[in-house]
């Protein structure tokens, strides 16, 4: 948190984390994602990050999520 800015009275995490068959196999990164929605929407201007694994721990996934569009159009979604 020291590293990306973060304010230490800030939660590290919305929705905690599991690191097996009852998180990553099935829709625990949605869950993530939805309870990402709520301090977006709350707070204008703010950014998200949301970070998933594969079920074997070996995969990553990070997504970046913010309520303003990117300032370089050609960083657009895809």
């Amino acid at each position: 948190m020291r590293e990306l800015g973060i304010p230490p009275e800030r939660p590290p995490s919305l929705a905690g984390g599991m690191a097996f068959a009852g998180g990553p196999l099935n829709h625990f990164v949605l869950q993530g994602l939805v309870k990402m929605v709520e301090p977006l929407r709350n707070d204008a201007g703010s950014l998200g990050l949301v970070r998933a694994v594969s079920g074997i721990l070996t995969m990553q996934g990070v997504s970046l999520w913010s309520t303003q569009p990117p300032s370089d159009p050609s960083r657009g979604t895809t």
